[in-house]
């Protein structure tokens, strides 16, 4: 559409524009029910980039960038990703759901120790 102010923008005006509407599109996300992530384009600078995940984080979404130079992207979601997650919270979350399985290690280690084996 040529009358899209987007389009005939140029430098920091554009870079505003797409700043405002990558703010929206956040928002209209935050508000809206999908559990996909958001995908915002490659088209965001640096700057901009540091902007929209601030606004991010006030809104309660996650948001990262992902890619190399002009293939970055950000991606916006309402959970954190694993790699976002604290070593010592996954260690127990991982040590608790191992300790429900398998037997302590103190019983394993004494049971082979003492008992012949089988077959």
């Amino acid at each position: 559409d040529e009358d899209d102010p987007l389009l005939t923008a140029t430098g920091k005006k554009a870079q505003e524009l797409l700043t405002e509407q990558a703010k929206k599109g956040c928002y209209v996300y935050s508000k809206s029910s999908r559990t996909d992530p958001l995908v915002l384009p490659t088209s965001l600078d640096r700057r901009t980039r540091k902007k929209v995940h601030e606004y991010c984080a006030k809104l309660g979404l996650y948001s990262r960038s992902s890619g190399v130079g002009g293939d970055r992207a950000m991606i916006v979601s309402r959970w954190a990703p694993w790699s976002h997650v604290d070593v010592a919270d996954m260690y127990e979350v991982v040590g608790a759901a191992v300790a429900r399985v398998a037997p302590a290690p103190s019983t394993r280690a004494s049971s082979s120790a003492t008992e012949p084996p089988t077959g």
